[in-house]
């Protein structure tokens, strides 16, 4: 069952309209201190974000942001418990 369940949210500043790139890992893992699960990340999904998900344009103010969700492998037993992680996203400025 789902409880409590969030994309990840990303907010960027910068120079109005400038481009950037965003580069997301394919996998994250969470875990509860003794076990562990994979996530399998997905692209990031925005307004100002290409289709792809790699590259995206600043607004005329100078902000952006994103999500990125993604899908919990959960193995054959795997332990019921609170699971936690975190994963990097890089960002150059262009």
């Amino acid at each position: 069952a789902k409880t409590g369940a969030t994309a990840a949210s990303f907010i960027v500043t910068g120079e109005p309209s400038n481009s950037y790139s965003i580069t997301t890992p394919v996998t994250s893992t969470v875990t509860d201190g003794t076990h562990t699960m994979v996530i399998l990340l997905g692209k990031p999904i925005g307004p100002n974000v290409s289709a792809d998900g790699t590259t995206a344009t600043l607004s005329s103010d100078g902000t952006d942001g994103w999500k990125i969700g993604g899908t919990l492998v959960v193995g054959a037993g795997q332990p019921s418990g609170l699971y936690s992680g975190s994963f990097t996203e890089i960002i150059t400025y262009e």
